[in-house]
């Protein structure tokens, strides 16, 4: 396997995950399954290159991973979480940016509550 990886194969399959996650778009269960064999492949070559975490970092490559450790198989589930794990464990600044995110959410949801309960009363 070493021999794959050293070759770029991560970076290929990670390329052509996003590029079917794109495709897909909105309607990814016919490529679901499609998704989850590249993953399948793709989590065997880790540790991925930075190309490659970038590329799974992508917005598009993220939703199909969120989508496949929901709903897919458990496999797919498996390494689902495998390619987040590798995509927020490579990339500090993208773990960082996503400790932002998280908080402004948490602030956004408290916001949320607090005009609720004002047009309740």
């Amino acid at each position: 396997m070493r021999c794959f990886a050293s070759i770029g194969t991560g970076r290929v399959l990670a390329t052509a995950f996003e590029s079917l996650a794109v495709a897909a778009g909105a309607d990814a269960a016919p490529a679901g399954r499609v998704l989850e064999d590249i993953l399948a492949a793709l989590v065997c070559m880790t540790p991925l290159d930075e190309e490659a975490t970038r590329t799974l970092g992508l917005p598009s490559s993220l939703g199909s991973l969120v989508t496949t450790a929901e709903n897919g198989t458990l496999a797919g589930r498996l390494n689902a979480v495998l390619a987040i794990k590798e995509v927020v464990s490579c990339d500090g600044a993208f773990t960082e940016w996503m400790a932002h995110v998280f908080r402004y959410c948490g602030e956004l949801i408290k916001r949320i509550g607090v005009l609720l309960d004002r047009a309740s009363v």
